[in-house]
Order: structure tokens, then sequence, then C-alpha cells
């Protein structure tokens, strides 16, 4: 397995205070890997919220017109081409995960929480949640403040994990943009003994032909992400989302807990091969 170039970015982003890191990410990303950007813009509406709420609809062309003119300013100013799609429908994450799949997107990035009030204290938007189980490829889900990934990119998954996507998305990127490449291999409830997924790990690794550190946990997944973390240069986490959770709309809760305490990004991978990176 060789890492294959990243073809293509997707943003979502509805112009809040909590897109503003994934929009920086998405940016950079695109300039640093001289691609050009999908902007996919979610829009609220159905025929009924037409006729009763005319003046809230109003307002919210306005504002996402207002947004599109911005975003076009900004991306122009650092040489980056994005083309920005509006999608109205009243199942936003559905209008997302229908763009990035017609438009065979290789990456979509997103911010992490929603906004404010009951959703808002939860650590990862509903929205967002349902656009990162149901997506077409992988998703990476940023934080307000985090910032591109300069030094290190780490892997985390269970040892009932397939381990392949997510090891080859992580090294598509780490080649594509420089970064020092390990692979945390986690005990789960089912396979205590990591000894032989931890080499399968390695072996993944080295037909990527990149230099990899594989580590072996000895704790669950979400207190070995944290123990490596706080030992570690890692500013990009890549984590696997299961069938079963995805399924049903969800990430898993060691993955949902491990992305809503971390403080950079975090790139999501299918463990049930998908298209990938």
């Amino acid at each position: 397995m060789v890492p294959t170039a990243l073809q293509s970015i997707a943003l979502m982003t509805q112009w809040t205070e909590f897109d503003a890191g994934a929009e920086r990410m998405a940016i950079e990303l695109a300039r640093r890997l001289k691609l050009p950007l999908t902007v996919i813009v979610p829009l609220f509406s159905n025929p009924e919220f037409e006729v009763v709420a005319h003046d809230l609809v109003a307002d919210a062309e306005a504002a996402t017109a207002h947004g599109v003119a911005d975003f076009k300013a900004r991306v122009q100013a650092v040489g980056v081409t994005a083309e920005i799609r509006v999608r109205r429908g009243d199942e936003l994450w559905r209008e997302v995960v229908e763009e990035a799949r017609t438009e065979q997107v290789g990456l979509i990035v997103t911010r992490r929480r929603g906004h404010r009030g009951f959703l808002g204290k939860l650590k990862v938007g509903e929205m967002v949640r349902q656009i990162a189980a149901h997506a077409p490829c992988p998703l990476m889900m940023v934080p307000r403040e985090a910032k591109v990934p300069s030094h290190g990119i780490l892997v985390a998954i269970d040892a009932e994990s397939n381990l392949e996507p997510a090891i080859a998305s992580a090294a598509t990127l780490a080649s594509a943009l420089g970064l020092t490449l390990e692979v945390l291999v986690a005990p789960s409830a089912q396979t205590p003994e990591v000894g032989g997924w931890a080499e399968q790990a390695r072996s993944i690794a080295r037909r990527a032909g990149l230099k990899v550190e594989v580590t072996v946990g000895h704790e669950h997944l979400v207190d070995a992400v944290a123990s490596r973390q706080s030992a570690g240069r890692a500013d990009l986490l890549v984590l696997g989302i299961e069938p079963s959770a995805a399924r049903h709309g969800k990430l898993g809760d060691a993955v949902e807990a491990i992305v809503g305490g971390s403080a950079c990004a975090t790139l999501l991978v299918h463990t049930q091969p998908r298209p990938s990176l």
C-alpha cells in the first residue's frame, strides 16, 4: 500500500464562530497541498418553513450571501480556488453527505461543536456527528482554536478494529504534509493482548513507505490516547469509526470522548473499508 495523493477537500461551514477553526484548516490545507476547495453551506429550508417564516428565510439567505462574499475574498487573498455550494433542505447533514458523495470528495473538514444552547453543551454537535457517521470519506473535525498540524499524526485504534483504513488515511496526510506518524494500538475488552495487532500495524505502515513508531497501549483507548498526547508531539489525531456505531448515526463512546476532549483536530475514518484519502 502506497499513500495516494489527496485529490479534493470540502469544507462544511455555516459561517458561525464555531466554524472558524475548520475554515482556517481547510483554507490552509488547500493552500499547502495546492488543491481546489469545495465549500458546502447547508441552509435549512422546506416549503412550510418558507411560507410561515418568510422573514427568517430572507435573513438566512442574506447572511449566507454575506458569508459567501467574505469567504471568497479570504481565499483569493491566499491564492486558493474555492467553489461554494449552498444546499437547502430540512435535514442538513444529509445535504452535506450527498454533496460530498456526488462530488467524490476525498476529505471533509467540519467544526466540532454546534450552536449555543442545549445542543451546544454536547462535545460534538448533532449535525456534525451525523455527517461524520455517514460521510463517504474521511472527515476532519476541527475545534475552534486548532491549528494546521505541523508536528506529527497519532493514529489511535483498539485491537478489535480494522487498522488499515485509518493508517492508510494517516499515511496520506503524513506524506503530503511532511509529518511524523505514530500508531497506538490499545487493548479492548475482547482482545486484552495486542502484540499481534501491533505487528499488523507495523506491517501496514511499512507498506505505506513511511517511518512509523508503533506503541502498544496498556490502557483502554480513551486513557491510552490521553497518556500518549501528554507525552508526545502529535497535533493531529486519527480515530476509527466502527460500522456498528455509524449505522446508528453515532461515533462510539470512546471516539466521542477523545474528540470532545482534544485541543487538536481529529481525522475520523470508517474502519469498514470506504473510499479513503
